[in-house]
């Protein structure tokens, strides 16, 4: 028997930035996001041995991540697999503030004014 449209399996598809699947899982957008956010990551590890000012660490953070975090959150933010980004901007705002890895980010979301994923979906 022959499958009909809405049962094939089909690529990813792109639109308007996001990524989308015939399941609607979000998990293959989550993963590129993931990807963009890590060398953007790595991009500020670079620019925080040149950059002692946390107040400009913290206009690059808006500028290359927070910026990408925050677009289409309305959709994909309550995804099962979101905790990944939630993770990556933790590590980011580390960053911005020098702060050590293991170092508890509560207090450093709200010392540079950060919303936290979670928040930004509900927001």
């Amino acid at each position: 028997m022959a499958q009909s449209w809405f049962e094939q399996k089909s690529d990813p598809t792109k639109l308007l930035g996001i990524t989308l699947d015939t399941t609607l899982n979000w998990e293959c957008h989550i993963d590129k996001l993931c990807s963009q956010v890590s060398s953007q990551i790595f991009a500020m590890r670079q620019l925080r041995s040149s950059i002692s000012d946390n107040n400009v660490m913290r206009v690059i953070y808006f500028a290359i991540i927070h910026s990408r975090i925050t677009y289409g959150t309305a959709l994909w933010g309550n995804a099962s697999s979101a905790h990944k980004i939630f993770k990556l901007q933790k590590t980011a705002v580390r960053i911005v503030d020098a702060a050590g890895r293991n170092e508890h980010c509560r207090d450093l979301f709200k010392k540079y004014r950060i919303l936290p994923l979670p928040c930004i979906y509900i927001y």
